[in-house]
């Protein structure tokens, strides 16, 4: 999570930005795109960006490419998405290099261009960028623009992982579990599970919550642990977290048996639409009545 901005700096980015400085501009859009110590303004975030971007700074273009594809601050154009973000690429700027592949991958405001985005794409993963890191190793993983090849897709997570990156590390996460393109390993599933779980990632805490209830492979099960992180997860919102934390309650599997706790978290995940959380506030409502 970015440090929180305080209120000198970003009086000094507003005298620097109106002042024409780019970099401030870019800055002061950032902000405004986070909310970081400003209230968050998608409005405000292209203005700047856009001041900035006209005068050809890239990682400006950048932004306003981004907020295109998106439509944050702007109505959604996809084809003015890619053009900005084709212009900061043109400049090496790497993280739009990493955008622009996938714009020729998808066809996104372009037309599908598999070779060049997967080349595109290799060459801003070899350059450091997670995000690419990541992303070519999924293409690895099934073989998509490029020879199948499980070894390296988990080769090219681990990069990406190793950065921090979120994706990367439930990647990595999911190799070790499957034991796809390196050894199964229980306990380096959990360990870059709860490196991604620690970052607030919802997927993240409930796979890790899944891998702490299941235990095995030198990873003794912990109940307590996998309540613990389900209810991170649910507690974001995440459907089968809220169902899995509900049947803890229901059960008393690494929490006292609270069958009011349980309704509560299957009536939370059916009201999103839970198929088998609303089979199972049935099975509760039939279970209470017996008795």
């Amino acid at each position: 999570m970015p440090k929180k901005t305080n209120r000198n700096r970003i009086g000094s980015l507003r005298r620097a930005a109106k002042a024409g400085s780019l970099a401030a501009q870019t800055e002061l859009a950032k902000l405004y795109g986070t909310g970081n110590g400003v209230r968050r303004n998608m409005r405000a975030a292209f203005k700047w960006a856009l001041q900035a971007a006209q005068k050809g700074f890239a990682p400006a273009q950048y932004l306003i490419g981004s907020a295109y594809a998106r439509g944050d601050g702007v109505s959604r154009d996809r084809r003015k998405g890619f053009l900005w973000t084709k212009k900061s690429a043109e400049q090496s700027y790497l993280p739009a290099q990493t955008s622009l592949a996938l714009c020729y991958l998808n066809g996104w405001g372009t037309k599908k261009r598999r070779l060049l985005g997967t080349n595109l794409l290799r060459k801003a993963a070899i350059r450091g960028d997670a995000l690419a890191q990541d992303e070519l190793g999924l293409r690895y993983e099934i073989g998509d623009g490029v020879p199948k090849n499980r070894q390296i897709a988990f080769q090219w997570f681990l990069k990406s992982a190793k950065q921090g990156f979120v994706e990367g590390q439930t990647d990595v996460a999911s190799c070790y579990g499957n034991g796809a393109g390196v050894k199964k390993d229980i306990p380096k599933k959990a360990y870059w599970y709860k490196r991604a779980a620690a970052q607030g990632d919802a997927l993240a805490q409930y796979n890790l919550g899944v891998t702490y209830a299941a235990g095995g492979l030198r990873l003794k099960a912990n109940p307590k642990q996998a309540v613990h992180y389900y209810k991170k997860a649910a507690e974001q919102g995440y459907i089968n977290a809220q169902r899995a934390l509900g049947s803890c309650f229901n059960r008393g599997i690494g929490v006292q048996k609270n069958v009011s706790h349980a309704k509560f978290w299957y009536e939370k995940a059916a009201r999103h639409g839970d198929a088998q959380a609303r089979k199972l506030l049935v099975d509760l409502k039939k279970a209470r009545s017996k008795k």
